[in-house]
């Protein structure tokens, strides 16, 4: 991902105030699977400003990956 706009990788716990990029992931990723409780988890953490490739993470339904990169402002890609 492209990590210029975001205060690193995990949620800060602010609704988006300071956005990262798990807490874009995560939003996308309710509307996707009409869930409220969605859980996003990573091998590991970026700080702010910091750009990634190949960083690995999980979430629920596989069905959800493709929508995921459509959905995250084109900012993030998922394979």
């Amino acid at each position: 991902y492209k990590g210029s706009n975001y205060f690193g990788w995990q949620d800060l716990g602010d609704s988006g105030q300071k956005p990262t990029v798990q807490w874009l992931i995560t939003q996308v990723l309710r509307r996707i699977c009409k869930f409220a409780d969605c859980k996003v988890a990573a091998a590991s953490r970026t700080d702010a400003g910091v750009h990634a490739r190949g960083q690995e993470l999980g979430f629920g339904p596989k069905s959800a990956k493709k929508s995921l990169g459509r959905q995250a402002a084109g900012e993030i890609s998922a394979r």
